[in-house]
């Protein structure tokens, strides 16, 4: 069954072939397709065949208020190695050596560090191993430890320490043996 469309403008309520002339910029059109079925369910859940289905093609409405500002995100500053780590070396992005400078990260802006994570990758020896957050070339309170490295590979460290912009932070692992984690570790620092 082939659809018949009529359109009106709903300005001067005159039936029109694509556009209206009238005042209204040609924005309140009216179409009613007037030879097809269908079907419509009624208040008493019954279906009732419909002839006529009219469509509005009106004008945007209003743009409504902005709503209220979220909470600021979260941050990930991360650090990670892939080369064996020793006791004592500071681990900046992709290296670690013993020497601090070299392994530092600069933070651009003012932020509270809400948690600390780290990883061993690996079960290692039955000894603890230690992460120390470094700030400025000094050591902060942050210190999380892996009691176990043979029975735990990660931890994760609440915080509330606030940062500076333009502090260069670094973490430093500790350990007791004269072996190296071969696969090396990776951290994340959670800020806001």
């Amino acid at each position: 069954m082939s659809s018949e469309y009529k359109k009106w403008c709903g300005h001067c309520d005159k039936q029109i072939k694509s556009y209206c002339k009238c005042d209204n910029g040609n924005k309140n059109i009216i179409t009613i397709n007037s030879s097809q079925d269908h079907s419509v369910r009624t208040k008493n859940n019954q279906l009732e065949k419909q002839k006529d289905i009219i469509n509005f093609k009106s004008e945007r409405g209003l743009t409504g208020s902005m709503g209220l500002q979220g909470p600021p995100g979260n941050t990930l500053i991360t650090f990670a190695t892939s080369e064996p780590v020793y006791n004592g070396h500071f681990i900046g992005y992709g290296h670690s050596s013993h020497i601090l400078l070299k392994n530092t990260i600069l933070i651009p802006f003012n932020c509270i560090i809400k948690s600390l994570s780290f990883s061993i990758r690996k079960l290692s020896d039955n000894i603890p191993y230690t992460i120390t957050l470094f700030i400025n070339g000094i050591s902060s309170s942050l210190i999380s430890t892996i009691n176990d490295g043979s029975q735990q590979i990660s931890i994760n460290q609440d915080a509330n320490l606030k940062l500076n912009s333009l502090d260069l932070i670094s973490l430093q692992i500790t350990f007791n043996s004269n072996d190296n984690l071969i696969n090396g570790l990776c951290a994340t620092l959670v800020i806001n």
